[in-house]
């Protein structure tokens, strides 16, 4: 979720998402297309450890 002029394409005009953000202490938040939460990261390693993990899961070799 992006303030205003970020290139970002969601806007929490109700202040929800960025509540649970900040209760969670969390930057990042991987949402299924069924809408089950996948993970959470509360940084940028974490989170590319966790889309790797889901890659992996997803697209087994």
């Amino acid at each position: 979720m992006g303030g205003s002029g970020s290139q970002c394409n969601v806007v929490d005009v109700t202040d929800t998402y960025a509540t649970y953000f900040a209760t969670h202490k969390i930057a990042v938040l991987i949402v299924r297309p069924d809408l089950y939460v996948y993970g959470a990261a509360k940084d940028a390693a974490t989170a590319e450890a966790t889309v790797r993990h889901l890659v992996r899961n997803a697209f087994p070799a």
